[in-house]
């Protein structure tokens, strides 16, 4: 009885700290002193998600944009700035008549598998989504029946050993690759957007769609691996430029 009452408590607590979450929600904006605009935004994680995702396709549209055009391209951040002004004026021009159906939040929820079952986190489990930040257990819960989300349930399977002989990735194959490379692969990128996910050693050339052979680069240096056919080399997640014969480039990018 009393580690039912535990229990209880602690699903309160977090019940409660994420309704003061949404209690404070704001969006602020102001000029700053050297006239450039400000926008602050602030929520609950699960809405902050929603908005990045609706901005995903206008990025996408800038960033294929430039590409055609054989332009620089610029900061990841500088995109997401011209995709909410995409975003504002494409819905000031919807009608409650052309208005499209809401969609359900796309994305990945990552969750110990414990803290799912008990109904909260311990110290050192994780409930997150992907890419953006902690979330409640209850509100992970309720994600999962979101048929558009993946979910990572962090049971220790064995992903290392998963290997495809094509070159299309398994969706389990795929989501261990997203899991581990939650940043650009690249020393020093620490760009967390955008990211591709990659065979270091091109299929054509002998290498395996396998969890070794499988990186999540950032667009820019995707292009620029392939563009100057190299190889990604070093230990851990973070891997640095070599040419085929194992040798630096000369410009690492």
């Amino acid at each position: 009885m009393r580690a039912a009452r535990i229990k209880a408590a602690a699903c309160a607590d977090e019940v409660a700290r994420e309704a003061r979450r949404r209690a404070a929600r704001s969006l602020r904006h102001w000029t700053d002193s050297d006239g450039a605009g400000r926008i602050d935004v602030r929520g609950p994680v699960v809405d902050v998600a929603r908005v990045m995702a609706a901005l995903e396709p206008h990025e996408k549209a800038r960033f294929d944009a430039a590409r055609e055009r054989d332009e620089r391209f610029e900061r990841s951040d500088a995109y997401a700035f011209d995709a909410l002004v995409d975003l504002a004026e494409a819905a000031s021009d919807v009608t409650p008549e052309t208005r499209p159906a809401a969609s359900g939040y796309v994305g990945v929820v990552r969750i110990d598998h414990a803290a799912l079952v008990r109904g909260r986190t311990e110290p050192g489990e994780i409930a997150e989504l992907v890419g953006v930040g902690p979330i409640p257990v209850h509100e992970a819960s309720r994600l999962l029946d979101d048929a558009f989300l993946k979910a990572v349930v962090t049971d220790g399977a064995d992903v290392v050993s998963v290997s495809h002989l094509g070159r299309t990735i398994p969706a389990r194959l795929r989501t261990a690759v997203e899991e581990m490379y939650q940043e650009c692969c690249v020393e020093g990128c620490h760009e967390t957007r955008h990211l591709e996910i990659d065979h270091n050693v091109p299929i054509e050339a002998g290498g395996r769609t396998e969890l070794v052979n499988l990186g999540r680069p950032c667009t820019f240096h995707h292009r620029y691996k392939h563009a100057h056919d190299l190889r990604l080399t070093g230990e851990g997640r973070s891997k640095r430029f070599v040419n085929v014969h194992g040798l630096p480039p000369p410009d690492d990018g």
